[in-house]
């Protein structure tokens, strides 16, 4: 008898019932907040066996393409072979840094025992917290920290799988996408990264309106796509945000982008800033400009060259007195590209691996069962049979 597959779990099937209710049934947590009417479009699911055996797509999912569903709104309607779905925002694994919080603060949000500030001018009543976001919207993977801004110390954070993935594995797809479907992919990632600060903020005790300013990095279109400005420049020679055609041209002195929170939905105070940290050029971002800031890059002496490796890769290299930057998409590598079991650093991946004997001793991610091999599990396979190689 055929069953529906999600993750290791199995369960038979029966005409009538929707992915959501085989999530539900191994309570898995597939984000929605319309009632399951198809609504919100945050269920968005893989299915990667058996679409056939699902019914046909319905209006609320004529935004989707290949194999991916909305988990409310697909119902089995044959039971002639598996049906395997996967859910789409799955919690990732970051590396986090030991470093201690900044003790040199120049904040523009100040705060004193009448009011919160944004550059001298009162924006708020002094609340309990003062509290910031920095996030770093990645192709894949969508990063936070909520920061004190007084004290510079990291309150909570968390990670998550870009869930815009429907519209393609790399930025140029996306593009291409966003054409097809406007607004579909801002509204993903937008409802995605609110449903992670919803519970972060619930779990601390953190009142939203006490989030006064968010700092987002990402790359050029992923940076654009959440803000909301038309990315299709950026698809097309000579491959630049409207942003920076605009700065080029006169019109603006600068490519950061600020609006207040209410202007993008983020969770935040509705009268604090967002701020989009500038791009370098073309493809090239916020994020690695944030890189750049982070490890002091202009202050180096002689030739360097710092390397990011994402989905979208950038490399800038100096002697010193010139800057060159230049990026390039290397994510499949890192996610499973060609790979039966490649996948992103999730529970179940396998990140670290060494030969032992005739066998493998491998450690996964959350050390659970082995579910597929992430990026790090790739780079100890190779380090390892190059060491056995002699």
């Amino acid at each position: 008898m055929p069953d529906v597959i999600q993750g290791t779990d199995r369960h038979p099937l029966e005409v009538g019932r929707t992915l959501f209710d085989y999530a539900d049934a191994v309570s898995s947590a597939v984000p929605q907040s319309c009632r399951r009417t198809g609504r919100c479009r945050e269920c968005v699911v893989e299915v990667r066996q058996g679409l056939t055996s699902l019914s046909p797509r319905t209006p609320s999912e004529a935004y989707l393409k290949g194999g991916f569903r909305l988990a409310c709104q697909a119902e089995i309607e044959s039971t002639a072979e598996d049906v395997e779905f996967a859910i789409i925002r799955r919690r990732m694994r970051i590396l986090e840094s030991t470093e201690t919080p900044a003790t040199r603060l120049d904040p523009v949000v100040t705060a004193d025992d009448m009011a919160v500030r944004y550059n001298g001018q009162p924006i708020d009543l002094r609340r309990a917290n003062v509290l910031g976001l920095a996030i770093d919207i990645g192709t894949t993977t969508v990063v936070f920290r909520i920061i004190d801004l007084l004290t510079g110390g990291v309150v909570a954070g968390g990670a998550l799988e870009n869930p815009q993935r429907f519209g393609g594995s790399d930025v140029m797809s996306r593009i291409s996408y966003e054409k097809d479907f406007p607004g579909a992919m801002r509204l993903a990632v937008r409802r995605a990264l609110n449903h992670e600060l919803r519970d972060i903020y619930r779990a601390m005790g953190i009142d939203r309106h006490e989030v006064y300013e968010a700092i987002i990095v990402a790359n050029s279109t992923m940076r654009d796509l959440y803000f909301g400005l038309d990315i299709a420049p950026i698809g097309e020679f000579p491959y630049k945000s409207s942003t920076e055609v605009a700065m080029l041209a006169g019109r603006t002195d600068s490519t950061w982008l600020r609006r207040r929170g209410h202007e993008v939905g983020l969770l935040m105070n509705p009268h604090g800033r967002v701020v989009g940290a500038p791009v370098i050029a073309s493809h090239v971002g916020g994020d690695t400009a944030a890189d750049l800031i982070a490890v002091d890059f202009a202050g180096g002496t002689g030739i360097r060259m710092l390397i990011d490796i994402g989905t979208n890769t950038e490399v800038v290299v100096t002697d010193g007195t010139r800057f060159l930057a230049a990026s390039c998409p290397a994510g499949p590598a890192f996610e499973g590209g060609l790979l039966r079991f490649g996948m992103p650093g999730a529970d179940g991946a396998i990140e670290s691996v060494r030969i032992e004997g005739d066998g493998f001793a491998v450690g996964t991610i959350g050390d659970v069962d082995p579910v597929g091999i992430c990026g790090s599990g790739l780079v100890d396979v190779l380090a390892e049979l190059r060491r056995r190689a002699g």
